[in-house]
């Protein structure tokens, strides 16, 4: 067989992913927060785009030199049919965490005020840095290899545990515990004992062990251990966010009469398209010059078609949730139903990785709080035939309500709770009530019980 080189000619097909269509999809992604520095950014290089307050991105019905493959989507005021933005002035943004001061500022300023020499303030200021983020001085081998003497050391290290907050700059959760307690000038020696020897069998609720060991009774225990529970055992945790973080809901969800009507929050990511450029286009006797506007323009055409198409996605989706999930919006967490991407894809006829995206990093203000769109997506578990399956969120929330109401003297066990919600038409199993009570954060039942 002769063997050599040549050329042919095949046809295929391929998926070509255009920058269009990866701008389309990086913006369904985007928070509204995240939009609106995109935006921005995109206005600082394209200066045919403008901030606009008004719906819709058309401004004037274009001029008679307007490019013939201008869009006719500039000139339509509908704004996708979309409803108009409502501002409201007593909208917020919900703060999620915020301190003013670091902890190590925090210290500084105490230690400041103290009597301390100047080498002993430079020794606190290098053992205050050397604290962890939960206020623990754990670096013990800086103790030893420090030039000033024990002493100068040891008094230091005492004055900074003796700021606030109570039990910073402990060496472990015992000491930590032991600074709380003397602010608080605890004389019970059942707490001081517990604390010195039985952390672990209290962690257990291993109540009755710790006062036959103590030889006490069982009572003074329990109260011992509320009281141990009420310390911190992190006092650094609260401090060291020197900025305010803020989650700005994307949309909103507000009853209207008899119905829930969807709101989008997007009023700072509003485009306008600059009239200037648009009459420059079709006007300009320069080549160069009309080329580049139209490049321009072509550009800003693509940002805020993919910037409404996000919006009415989204719109859409947020509507299909609402729809789906109605009992929700009427009844609170306990009405949730089980959802998949899938189903609103199907019912909106769009494929469940956009319906993914498109919930993605979004929040919803409903009456009910503040939710993230992933919320009202959830697995479950079978229910009766005459009601659907239950949403993993309303489990937690029945098991929470049983828990509540339980009698503390004789908590509910895992089987217990699995027997009770079975009795309401819920077909769960022990291990299931396990997960879903560890997941929203209730302890066992010998952790709970009281005497």
């Amino acid at each position: 067989m002769k063997m050599g080189y040549g050329l042919s000619l095949q046809p295929q097909q391929k998926l070509v992913m255009t920058p269009e269509l990866r701008q389309g999809i990086a913006i369904l992604q985007m928070s509204t927060q995240e939009l609106a520095q995109y935006l921005e950014e995109q206005l600082q290089e394209n200066p045919v785009l403008e901030w606009s307050e008004e719906a819709g991105v058309a401004e004037g019905s274009g001029g008679d030199g307007e490019p013939p493959e201008w869009p006719e989507y500039f000139d339509d005021g509908s704004d996708l049919g979309l409803p108009p933005i409502r501002k409201d002035p007593e909208r917020r943004p919900v703060e999620l965490r915020a301190q003013e001061t670091s902890l190590h500022q925090h210290l500084l300023a105490q230690l400041r005020e103290s009597d301390l020499t100047s080498e002993e303030l430079r020794l606190a200021e290098l053992l205050v840095a050397s604290l962890d983020g939960d206020g623990y001085l754990r670096a013990e081998d800086l103790l030893h290899h420090l030039d000033p003497p024990a002493g100068g050391v040891e008094r230091v290290l005492s004055l900074i545990q003796a700021c606030d907050p109570p039990g910073v700059g402990a060496r472990d959760l015992r000491e930590c515990l032991h600074l709380q307690l003397a602010a608080r000038d605890c004389q019970e020696a059942v707490i001081w004992a517990i604390v010195d020897r039985y952390l672990q069998e209290l962690a257990g609720g291993r109540l009755r062990l710790i006062a036959e060991s103590l030889a006490v009774d069982v009572r003074a225990v329990e109260r011992a251990a509320q009281v141990i529970r009420s310390l911190d055992p992190r006092p650094g945790a609260n401090y060291g966010y020197l900025q305010a973080g803020y989650i700005v809901p994307d949309l909103s969800v507000e009853r209207v009469g008899g119905e829930y009507v969807v709101v989008l929050n997007d009023a700072s990511v509003r485009l306008a398209i600059s009239p200037y450029y648009r009459r420059l286009a079709g006007t300009t006797p320069d080549p160069a010059t009309r080329s580049y506007v139209l490049q321009r323009l072509r550009s800003a055409a693509h940002l805020a078609r993919n910037v409404e198409q996000r919006r009415l996605t989204l719109y859409r989706v947020m509507e299909s949730i609402v729809a789906w999930q109605s009992g929700f919006f009427a009844g609170g967490i306990r009405c949730l139903r089980t959802l998949t991407l899938r189903e609103v894809g199907d019912e909106l006829s769009l494929h469940e990785s956009t319906v993914s995206r498109a919930v993605s990093n979004k929040y919803v203000q409903t009456p009910h709080g503040l939710f993230p769109l992933r919320f009202f997506f959830s697995s479950g578990v079978p229910a009766g035939c005459a009601r659907p399956a239950v949403s993993a969120e309303s489990v937690k929330a029945m098991i929470r309500d049983l828990v509540s109401a339980e009698d503390r003297h004789h908590p509910l066990s895992d089987a217990g709770l699995a027997g009770m919600l079975g009795e309401q038409g819920i077909a769960i199993s022990r291990r299931t009530v396990t997960k879903y009570r560890e997941a929203a954060a209730i302890p066992a039942a010998a952790r709970r019980r009281s005497f």
